[in-house]
């Protein structure tokens, strides 16, 4: 025989939800309070593009105004929560976004191509420095930047985020 739930259960699961919507939403702000404010203009990138097989030695700088919104994705290649969190970004839908992962604290090249193969990721990869991450203000990873197409931040994250999460911070 199924019980109907009443409605002091369903009341008490909206202020569950509310609460765990709340502590998420503090600790993302908590997280990403010494990243690069949301609307300051992001610096330019221009770094070395990965590609397989090959020395990277082209530059390829990122055009902000080439899609309505642009995701950058900060990783390191020996980041646990990356690894899962990366391959999650090739299960995003379509979205009028381009999505641009930057690896930062690597060791060699041939190190970042097999971590970006394992993970399934497709997408533009370049190769970021020491100066790259200071001026993302990156301090651990992985840390992402939705950027408008005026070059100015949008959104930003540090941490794992499911791809429905990123979805709806392109929207």
């Amino acid at each position: 025989m199924k019980k109907k739930l009443s409605f002091k259960r369903w009341r008490e699961w909206i202020i569950e939800l509310v609460i765990l919507i709340a502590i998420v939403t503090v600790l993302s702000l908590y997280l990403s309070r010494n990243m690069l404010q949301v609307e300051a203009e992001v610096p330019m990138l221009e770094l070395p593009r990965l590609v397989a097989g090959e020395s990277a030695h082209t530059l390829e700088s990122v055009q902000w105004d080439a899609a309505d919104k642009t995701l950058v994705y900060f990783f390191a290649p020996w980041c646990s929560f990356c690894r899962v969190s990366m391959s999650g970004l090739s299960l995003l839908p379509e979205v009028d976004a381009q999505i641009v992962a930057v690896a930062l604290d690597w060791d060699s090249q041939e190190n970042v191509s097999n971590f970006v193969k394992e993970v399934g990721f497709e997408k533009k990869v370049l190769l970021g420095n020491a100066a790259t991450k200071a001026a993302f203000q990156i301090d651990a990873y992985p840390s992402y930047y939705v950027v408008d197409n005026q070059g100015q931040v949008v959104h930003k994250d540090r941490g794992f985020s499911t791809p429905p999460g990123v979805w709806l911070r392109l929207q």
